[in-house]
């Protein structure tokens, strides 16, 4: 069965929405916003397990009770409600607050009691037994994610400048390594002396063509291989005739 549309502008009074008690499941943003002179909203004793992610948008609410309901966490931005003067969230199931509460500079009251807070967070917020307690509590709250903030910030920027300080050691090695290569050819070099190539020069064209030439016409014996051919011819006959 869908849960019945509820008429915010007759739960508007003396500038405040009263939502409470309404069997609340999700939060009607949009139809909330439209009351910009609201800026005190009660969306106590419901069934809420999470805000949406436009709840932060409802930049001019002052006062805001989420006490008695079933919220597991709170938007990531829930800290742009920066106009945010008291806030209650008694008796939910909140183990974390997110980070954005540094930003709620403007906040004097604060009760997370009845919560299942990390230890870290929960010591901070203290009981919040009485109106000064709920007041301190607003205070140190915001105090604790402002430093947290600061040292998740130094602590990038840290890493930042060791990445930075490796990457130029890093840089300088390689160009120590190069030089160093460098230095070892230009030693090889000089320990085995200069090294000469055995390179055929190429024939010129008259070297070519002589060349050819010889292919073609092979050389005839000589004019005195001729002349001792014909002397042994003559003795050879004339020894004949003898």
């Amino acid at each position: 069965m869908a849960p019945q549309k509820i008429n915010i502008k007759e739960r508007l009074s003396d500038g405040e929405i009263d939502l409470s008690m309404s069997d609340l499941q999700d939060v009607p943003v949009k139809e909330i916003a439209v009351f910009k002179k609201a800026v005190s909203l009660d969306l106590s004793n419901n069934h809420l397990k999470a805000l949406p992610g436009n709840f932060a948008t409802l930049t001019h609410l002052t006062k805001l009770d989420l006490s008695k309901n079933q919220l597991t966490e709170l938007p990531e931005n829930f800290g742009d409600l920066v106009k945010l003067k008291y806030l209650d969230l008694y008796q939910n199931k909140l183990q974390y607050l997110p980070l954005s509460f540094n930003k709620l500079k403007a906040l004097k009251w604060l009760d997370l009691k009845d919560n299942p807070l990390v230890p870290a967070v929960a010591k901070v917020a203290g009981p919040c037994l009485d109106a000064k307690q709920c007041q301190t509590s607003a205070r140190d709250v915001v105090n604790f994610f402002t430093q947290v903030q600061e040292q998740i910030a130094s602590d990038i920027e840290n890493r930042q400048k060791q990445r930075q300080k490796q990457l130029e050691v890093n840089q300088q090695k390689e160009m120590e390594n190069k030089k160093s290569k460098k230095k070892e050819k230009v030693k090889q070099k000089k320990e085995n002396g200069p090294v000469k190539e055995n390179v055929q020069k190429p024939q010129n064209k008259k070297s070519k063509k002589a060349a050819a030439s010889v292919d073609k016409h092979p050389q005839k014996p000589s004019s005195i291989f001729k002349s001792f051919m014909g002397v042994t011819i003559f003795i050879f006959f004339y020894s004949c005739l003898c």
